[in-house]
């Protein structure tokens, strides 16, 4: 069995190539035009994504989050920087 995890964002093409990079998956599958990244076969197994468009904005906090542990977090927070995210915090020690 497998999980996926569905994320509710307002344009699942731009955030795709976020998600990719963030966990080194690749887009398997359009479903309904809805962008499906999932895990690379050499990679370890994790939960597919699908990112599905909704018309409404984001209203508060997120419930939902993903953890990612990268061998070099220091390039990989670099990337994803250069990909839009922002830090919202001081970073916390492992």
């Amino acid at each position: 069995m497998r999980a996926s995890v569905v994320l509710d964002c307002l344009g699942p093409d731009a955030l795709v190539t976020f998600w990719e990079a963030a966990l080194g998956y690749q887009i398997v599958d359009r479903a309904d035009g809805y962008p499906i990244p999932a895990p690379v076969d050499s990679e370890p197994p994790g939960p597919i994504l699908i990112l599905q468009p909704v018309a409404e904005p984001k209203s508060g906090k997120n419930r939902m989050h993903i953890d990612v542990h990268p061998d070099d977090a220091s390039a990989h927070v670099h990337e994803l920087e250069r990909l839009g995210a922002v830090r919202k915090g001081a970073p916390t020690a492992a």
